[in-house]
């Protein structure tokens, strides 16, 4: 080869995250084709020059190239003939710096190890005509075809071409970055660094939670997120505690100091979620029985149906009617007077009733609506329409039939729950099953009625507004912990997307079929099946029917006994004629 006539400009340099040998010389193909043949050599798209791994073994391979080299004051020839590599273990013993070399300003786990550029496919020269830029949140890079360069491309993250702009665009994950600079070396060490802080700030912003512990009103929950926020003020804070398990703080519950933590954190630029605050503005159901009439009488256009739903729902709020019974009786009543068409409501007859009610029974409505049919009547011509020509002892309820209720064994009941992955959802499933609660004493709990130090639950305003106690299970407080952990709820136990909203009665309905369906349950599965589930299998523990009564709410034993006819402790001391007879 043509030895070139000036030498190779040789120089120390920190280069990802090691010392590095720096050759700058004239362009030369046969030079460039000798270099290769050099162990551990690289060319450095931002440094425009090759590079070599700062070992003796290397310097003397660059010298039986017989070129001249002109090493630079600031780099000893001592220093390059060193009998022992400078690699990684030579940065701990503080090697002397070239005094152009700015000293590194990251970690150095942030940038691409030296290691991970090995087997790389990419030609220089094309890493050499590939341009990125980071601008809004992604890269944008221009390259011309090459079907290596493309595949790693489009092995990236988010990735898509960008037609108008003749560009791959590229999300703008530090993954994404890393890879960028370790395949094309796109970006001087700073600008790398500058750019990554970027990234990592926007993906991971700073943020300050403070929630309610479910378990304690003492102390508080305190969160911390974000990439590089300071830990400074929350560390100055008297009785502060950290638990690593939840990766959250514990302070005391003291209003002075929670108030100068917040506006610390708030003058630092940090985004607060301060879910201690008073949430009953933020409840989205009516707060009163006249906002609900007023809803309620909106449904109705004619001044005539109106004024029956007007005097039918006055009188059932003056007796403190449930809501949900106002609603029914209420629309049951306009749907008879709407049945009577010419006849003025007045002068309707015993003979009329009992024609409507037969009329409806026609149709094949259910039992369950015949029932509430003939209450609405009842209460309408005993309180609201007082005839002694329309007795109520009169009008006759339908025969009922006798049901017993659908339960799950308790391995059923066990899969159900193992189908779940979702936190919120094992919690609706747990609480579910291991208090009996209906679906509207479920959605009505609040924190404040769970007593984590008596292991019991609070049921207020049950069914026929009665307060009730549950206990409260070993592994629903396990769960409970999890589940507040995650979701942070300020007021109902379950709350929907905004903070003190109650969670719907739909979605619970939707997690417990979803739940029987993973499980592979085939029979239909409601909320109302677990609080069944929760009675029998008290009853073949040996519970007495007349706690389970208490624990359930029930106003008549009789509705409780209806669970000893599925309960096993029943049922197992009776020996079938066949065992007898085979036995």
């Amino acid at each position: 080869m043509t030895i070139p006539t000036s030498p190779i400009a040789v120089k120390k340099i920190w280069h990802r995250d090691q010392w590095r040998i720096a050759l700058q010389f004239a362009y030369d193909t046969e030079l460039i084709e000798k270099i290769k043949s050099i162990e551990g050599r690289r060319y450095s798209g931002s440094r425009k020059c090759w590079h070599i791994p700062y070992t003796r073994s290397a310097f003397d391979a660059l010298e039986a190239l017989g070129i001249p080299l002109e090493i630079e004051t600031t780099t000893s020839s001592q220093d390059l003939h060193d009998s022992q590599p400078i690699g990684a273990a030579g940065i701990s013993s503080s090697p002397k710096l070239p005094t152009d070399i700015a000293p590194p300003t990251r970690h150095a786990s942030d940038a691409p190890a030296a290691e991970e550029m090995a087997g790389t496919d990419i030609s220089d020269a094309a890493a050499s005509e590939i341009h990125v830029r980071y601008s809004s949140g992604q890269f944008v890079l221009h390259t011309p075809y090459k079907a290596d360069v493309i595949r790693r491309i489009k092995s990236l993250q988010g990735v898509w071409w960008n037609h108008g702009q003749k560009a791959w665009i590229i999300k703008g994950s530090a993954v994404n970055h890393k890879r960028l600079q370790q395949w094309f070396s796109c970006w001087e060490d700073d600008q790398y660094g500058r750019i990554r802080d970027t990234i990592l700030r926007t993906a991971s912003p700073q943020s300050l939670s403070l929630y309610p512990l479910p378990d304690t009103q003492d102390e508080i929950a305190v969160e911390l997120r974000g990439y590089e926020i300071s830990l400074r003020a929350i560390k100055q804070v008297p009785g502060r505690r950290y638990e690593s398990g939840y990766k959250r703080w514990r302070i005391p519950n003291h209003a002075e100091c929670i108030a100068r933590l917040i506006q610390c954190y708030l003058d630092q630029g940090v985004q607060v979620d301060n879910r201690l605050t008073d949430t009953s503005k933020h409840r989205v159901q009516a707060t009163t029985p006249r906002q609900r009439q007023a809803y309620l009488l909106s449904k109705y256009s004619d001044d005539r149906l109106r004024e029956l739903a007007e005097s039918m729902s006055d009188s059932m709020i003056s007796l403190g009617y449930s809501w949900s019974t106002i609603k029914s009786y209420t629309a049951e009543i306009v749907k008879f007077s709407s049945w009577l068409i010419a006849k003025k409501r007045d002068a309707a007859t015993l003979s009329d009733v009992q024609a409507y009610l037969a009329d409806l029974a026609k149709g094949g409505i259910s039992e369950s609506r015949h029932q509430l049919v003939v209450s609405a009547l009842k209460y309408y011509y005993t309180r609201v329409n007082n005839r002694p020509d329309v007795l109520p002892t009169e009008i006759e309820r339908p025969r009922k039939s006798f049901r017993i209720p659908r339960i799950l064994s308790q391995k059923e009941v066990s899969r159900l729950i193992d189908a779940v992955d979702n936190v919120k959802h094992k919690t609706v499933l747990y609480t579910l099953y291991s208090s009996g609660l209906r679906l509207g004493e479920l959605l009505a709990l609040r924190l404040e009625d769970i007593k984590w130090d008596r292991d019991q639950i609070y049921v207020r305003s049950g069914k026929g507004r009665k307060d009730r106690v549950v206990p409260l299970a070993h592994h629903l407080k396990a769960v409970l912990h999890s589940y507040c952990a995650r979701y942070k709820p300020s007021d109902y136990l379950l709350e929907g997307r905004k903070p003190g909203s109650r969670y719907s009665a739909g979605s619970v309905q939707k997690v417990v079929k979803k739940a029987a369906r993973a499980a592979g349950i085939t029979q239909k599965v409601t909320p109302h099946t677990l609080r069944h589930c929760y009675a029998t299998h008290l009853h073949d523990e040996g519970i007495s029917i007349r706690y389970v009564q208490e624990l359930l709410g029930h106003k008549n034993i009789k509705t409780t006994l209806i669970y000893t006819h599925v309960s096993t402790s029943t049922l197992s001391s009776i020996k079938s004629p066949l065992d007898r007879l085979k036995g």
